[in-house]
């Protein structure tokens, strides 16, 4: 998977709760493609790398007893990130994704690519369609018609038939074949692809048995091991003041948000689309999602962006163990029942 230009979300704070450790640093201050610490204090070492993967920067933390396991732990989520960006890069010629998107068919796909498809699909039943991994005719339709000045030059006629190739139901998953039912459609899995990778990454540290970790893809945070971390939802307004901060273990956290990415300067175009409408949310700036999975979180995030604030709302509310914040325009602030217990005392 890969993602064009660097989002505001690239660097959302997370520090260690118990005070080993420091924040992350702002954006501006990155002067490196890839850099790293390794600190120790009270027989706990801890390990950070950041590097320029999937189009944004990536931080890995780890913290053992071991210095040695804690580097090791981390350049395996690195090489986990790698391998698996390969497979869901849409961009490059050749990749499964991109052929599949070419021809409309892909026979004995990658078992990673059918398991991320199948999981698309079955958010959009979840969603009513709210999330639907097949809007990306629409996407680039958008991006491609914005003249400088931010207008578009989209007709209403180039809208609906971009908006007919977008269907979540008609992608068909049959064994490792992988399939689209009409013709025209291409599929994108930027919409939690990323936070499939992240909880891959998270699965190969573990397996080293550190002792806790956090990994931070853009935004797309996961962390794990018996340590709590405090991680502060950004402001869209970019004014600095924290929405909410929360105190997290063992879960993960992502956030949608149309000031991250726009297409023009007024950011009333983004790369958040309504698959309905074709066209971005409005009234909605941001959601953050916590769920037990980096990709669950991050596709219900994009989901609740495009639906009224209200019913996405509602929608993790009836999922167990799932909780958001919606972030409206006006300066509204809608959550679930139980996010404020995840806020830092």
């Amino acid at each position: 998977m890969q993602s064009k230009g660097y989002s505001r979300r690239d660097v959302l704070q997370a520090a260690v709760a118990l005070g080993v450790g420091t924040a992350l640093a702002p954006l501006s201050a990155l002067a490196e493609v890839s850099f790293g610490r390794a600190t120790e204090r009270a027989g706990q070492a801890e390990v950070t790398r950041t590097a320029l993967l999937m189009g944004t920067f990536v931080t890995v933390t780890a913290h053992d007893d071991s210095a040695d396991r804690a580097e090791e732990a981390v350049q395996a989520a690195f090489g986990e990130i790698r391998r698996l960006s390969d497979i869901f890069d849409r961009h490059r010629e050749g990749t499964e994704i991109s052929v599949l998107n070419g021809v409309g068919k892909l026979r004995r796909a990658h078992p990673e690519l059918v398991a991320v498809t199948e999981r698309s699909v079955a958010m959009t039943r979840l969603t009513n369609g709210a999330f639907d991994a097949t809007v990306l005719p629409v996407a680039d339709l958008i991006r491609n018609s914005l003249r400088p000045d931010g207008s578009l030059t989209v007709s209403r006629q180039e809208l609906a038939k971009a908006l007919s190739f977008v269907d979540g139901s008609a992608v068909t998953v049959d064994g490792r074949d992988i399939c689209f039912d009409k013709p025209g459609m291409s599929l994108t899995l930027d919409g939690m692809g990323k936070g499939y990778i992240v909880d891959k990454a998270c699965e190969a540290m573990t397996a080293l048995g550190v002792s806790g970790l956090m990994i931070n893809a853009g935004g797309d945070i996961r962390v794990s091991g018996a340590r709590r971390w405090t991680v502060a939802v950004e402001d869209p307004t970019g004014n600095g003041q924290h929405p909410s901060v929360l105190s997290l273990a063992n879960c993960a956290i992502a956030t949608s948000g149309g000031y991250e990415r726009s297409y023009d300067p007024a950011g009333k175009h983004h790369h958040v689309i309504n698959p309905a409408s074709g066209l971005s949310p409005s009234q909605t700036v941001s959601v953050s999602t916590v769920a037990a999975t980096a990709m669950e979180a991050d596709a219900l995030s994009t989901a609740v962006m495009v639906m009224p604030a209200q019913a996405g709302v509602s929608l993790v509310d009836s999922l167990s163990g799932r909780e958001c914040l919606v972030l409206g325009r006006s300066g509204a602030r809608i959550a679930t029942r139980n996010w404020a217990g995840l806020e830092r005392a």
